[in-house]
């Protein structure tokens, strides 16, 4: 699971043109927590993945 998770994301960061550095900074993580994302050895929380698909402008899901 992490491993699909991770090749999506990086799908749509390169699909958006943005560095890991940029997403981190947009995101508010650091870049090594972006690199482990996509290198699939670090599961995100979802609070996490929401800010990760808003740095790379994907609709993140929904959360109350």
């Amino acid at each position: 699971m992490e491993r699909m998770f991770a090749n999506t994301f990086k799908y749509f960061r390169n699909k958006a043109g943005l560095t890991q550095a940029l997403v981190a900074k947009k995101a508010g993580l650091d870049q090594s927590e972006i690199s482990k994302l996509e290198d699939g050895f670090h599961w995100p929380s979802f609070k996490t993945v929401i800010k990760m698909c808003n740095a790379i402008g994907v609709s993140s899901p929904e959360y109350n």
